[in-house]
C-alpha cells in the first residue's frame, strides 16, 4: 500500500517573515509550534513565558548572542487561541529586508524551521480552526481584485460555502440511513417516509447542488478577472482599442498588417470589474509560419476567453475572412465592435 507524502512535517516550530518582501513601515516574524513561547523568550528582552496571551509587549529583538537585532513588539498567542491553533508569538519591527532576514534567522537558530509555503494555513486546517474551504478562501481573500472578489471570498472564509455543503451531507446522511434500514430490517415493516417522498427529496438536493455548480465559472471571473479577448482581421484596429482602453501604447500600432504576432495580456479596471484584455494577431490565411503560430494561439485565447470582441471596420465592406470569424465565434459571449 502507498503513502501519501508528507510535506510538511508535523510536531516541530516554524518561522516565517510574514509579511510581503522588501522594505516597509513594519515586518512581522511569526513563530508557531510547541516551542513558540520559549523561541520568543530567547529573542526578547521582556520575561515572554509570563505575557498573558494576545497582549503586546515593547522590548528589544536579540540575536543568539544577546545582541540587539532592533526594538519593537512582542504578541502572544496561547494554544488554541490562535490562527493555527498553537501556540504562536509575533515579533513586529522595523520593515527593512534586511533587518527582518536578521531576526528571522535568530529565531530558527533558536529552534525553529523555516515555514514552508502555505505551512501556517496547513496547521490551521489540520488543528480545526479551518475547514478546506476556508483554507482555500484565505488565498483568495488576500489575491482579492476588486469588491466582488473580496466580498466573495470574505463569505467563504465565514463558512457560507462550508454550512451549504454541510447541509446537503446532512440530508443525503438522512436518507442514506433510512435505505440502510429498508435493506437490513425488511422484515419490521419500517415507515420512515414514502419512496415518493425520498426521491422528491433527492431531486430537491441534486438541484440545489446543480445550482451551486452554476456559479462556479461566475465566482471564477469574479476571483480572476474577467477575459476579454479581442479579435478580428489584420489591421482592424484591435491593438488601437486596446492601447485606448488601457490609456497607454501598450500595443505597436503600424500600417503593416501582421504587426502583432504574439497574444499581449494586460489587467484594467472598469466599473468595478477586472479585466484581463488580450490582443491577438489578425486572423487571415496565410503561409507565414510565425503568423501562423499567432493565428493558433488566437483562436486558443478566443476559445479560452470569457468575452470576445469582436473589431470590424465599419468604414468598409465585409471582408470574406470577416464574414467566417462572424459565423464562427460564439454569440453568447462575442461583442461585435
Amino acid at each position: 500500500m502507498t503513502r501519501t507524502p508528507n510535506f510538511y512535517p508535523q510536531g516541530d516550530t516554524i518561522a516565517a517573515i510574514a509579511t510581503p518582501p522588501g522594505d516597509g513601515g513594519v515586518a512581522i516574524i511569526r513563530i508557531s509550534g510547541p516551542a513558540a513561547l520559549e523561541i520568543g523568550s530567547a529573542l526578547f528582552s521582556g520575561p515572554v513565558a509570563s505575557y498573558k496571551s494576545h497582549t503586546a509587549h515593547y522590548g528589544q529583538i536579540l540575536d543568539g548572542a544577546g545582541q540587539v537585532i532592533d526594538t519593537g513588539l512582542l504578541l502572544t498567542l496561547y494554544e488554541g487561541r490562535s490562527y493555527t491553533g498553537e501556540a504562536t508569538v509575533e515579533i513586529h519591527g522595523h520593515g527593512g529586508a534586511y533587518v527582518s532576514r536578521k531576526v528571522l534567522e535568530a529565531a530558527l537558530l533558536a529552534g525553529a524551521r523555516a515555514a514552508l509555503p502555505g505551512e501556517f494555513t496547513y496547521r490551521a486546517f489540520m488543528n480545526g480552526r479551518l475547514d478546506l474551504a476556508q483554507a482555500e478562501a484565505v488565498q483568495a481573500l488576500i489575491g482579492a481584485k476588486s469588491d466582488r472578489a473580496l466580498e466573495a471570498a470574505r463569505e467563504q472564509l465565514e463558512g457560507r460555502l462550508s454550512a451549504r455543503v454541510s447541509h446537503f451531507q446532512k440530508e443525503l446522511i438522512q436518507l442514506a440511513a433510512i435505505l440502510e434500514a429498508w435493506v437490513d430490517f425488511p422484515e419490521e415493516g419500517l415507515e420512515f417516509t414514502s419512496p415518493e417522498e425520498m426521491e422528491r427529496q433527492l431531486k430537491g438536493v441534486l438541484t440545489q447542488i446543480e445550482e451551486l455548480l452554476a456559479t462556479w465559472r461566475e465566482g471564477r471571473m469574479v476571483r480572476e478577472g474577467i477575459s476579454l479577448c479581442l479579435l478580428g482581421v489584420p489591421n482592424v484596429g484591435k491593438s488601437s482599442l486596446m492601447n485606448a482602453l488601457l490609456q497607454r501604447e501598450r500595443a505597436i500600432v503600424t500600417d503593416i498588417p501582421g504587426t502583432t504576432r504574439d497574444l499581449l495580456e494586460e489587467e484594467i479596471r472598469l466599473g468595478g470589474l477586472t479585466f484581463r484584455l488580450i490582443d491577438t494577431a489578425g486572423l487571415r490565411e496565410t503561409y507565414a509560419p510565425v503568423e501562423q503560430e499567432g493565428i493558433r494561439r488566437s483562436r486558443s485565447a478566443a476559445k479560452e476567453a470569457d468575452l470576445i470582441l469582436l473589431v470590424l471596420d465599419a468604414g468598409r465592406p465585409l471582408q470574406g475572412d470577416e464574414e467566417r470569424l462572424i459565423a464562427e465565434a460564439p454569440p453568447h459571449k462575442t461583442v461585435v465592435v
